[in-house]
């Protein structure tokens, strides 16, 4: 059995078509902005040209376009990509069950739910793939892993966190 943690490709592609729809409607906007007021006020322009651009360029980036898997996890232990989304270039790093300490449902401070998991984890291991959880845990000021173990958090990727928890404890503990 695999499991994937990620973000339904149907959220994906509504996200992305969301942009493009933003993009296209500034530039509408902006196409017919001469009509509506002579007086042209150009820092308004500007700041909707660059709207208009970063939109467009969102929806259009075909990463933009892919799931976004932030592990998967299958009766070998759990699996982290270096890069979310994916790129051809990312690398693995695989963390066997024996170093999976406990996965739980919980509540972020920005009062989003979600899993939490604690790894045993090298410094390298920490700095390769989660130099984004490093960051958020220097400026909460918890840098060093608790009991060994360092944690990192995923919020709800439309999935129930109390179902993932669940998932994950039956892969842990194998078949039966």
């Amino acid at each position: 059995m695999r499991y994937r943690y990620e973000t339904p490709r149907w959220v994906v592609v509504a996200l992305s078509l969301l942009a493009l729809v933003l993009g296209a409607g500034l530039f509408a906007v902006l196409f017919v902005w001469g009509e509506w007021d002579s007086a042209d006020p150009l820092p308004v322009r500007l700041l909707l040209v660059a709207m208009a651009v970063v939109f467009t360029f969102a929806g259009l980036r075909p990463g933009n376009w892919r799931a976004w898997l932030y592990f998967y996890a299958d009766e070998t232990g759990l699996h982290f990509p270096s890069d979310c989304p994916l790129k051809s270039s990312s690398t693995w790093l695989h963390v066997p069950w024996e170093r999976v300490g406990d996965a739980w449902a919980t509540q972020f401070i920005n009062r989003r739910k979600g899993i939490a998991l604690a790894l045993a984890l090298d410094k390298t291991e920490i700095d390769r793939y989660f130099r984004n959880a490093q960051s958020t845990k220097r400026i909460l000021g918890r840098i060093e892993p608790r009991e060994g173990y360092f944690s990192v958090g995923y919020s709800n990727a439309f999935q129930r966190p109390g179902t993932v928890v669940r998932t994950l404890d039956r892969l842990k503990q194998g078949p039966r």
